[in-house]
């Protein structure tokens, strides 16, 4: 198996629901301390929520996916892959 690195988003909402993106670490560390990312990130509107979080954490995970399981609540989507690092929060 390839070994790959990415920065793994995780959005934790009011209703303590979390979502997920992944991110290329190159353009993760390109953008992270501008105010435009900070903005992003924090505003439901511009990050595509609709809700904004009330904390978004930036981890770099070794084969990171996103997968979909089911529970008896109904789906929900979980990462999978190794966390190596917290890198930020927000």
């Amino acid at each position: 198996m390839q070994r790959k690195y990415d920065v793994v988003l995780t959005f934790i909402f009011p209703n303590q629901q979390e979502s997920y993106v992944i991110w290329d670490i190159e353009m993760y560390s390109q953008i992270r301390n501008t105010q435009k990312f900070i903005d992003f990130v924090l505003d439901g509107d511009k990050n595509g929520f609709g809700v904004n979080p009330i904390e978004v954490h930036a981890s770099i995970y070794l084969n990171a996916q996103v997968q979909e399981i089911q529970t008896p609540m109904g789906n929900e989507l979980i990462i999978i892959g190794k966390k190596i690092l917290l890198l930020d929060s927000y």
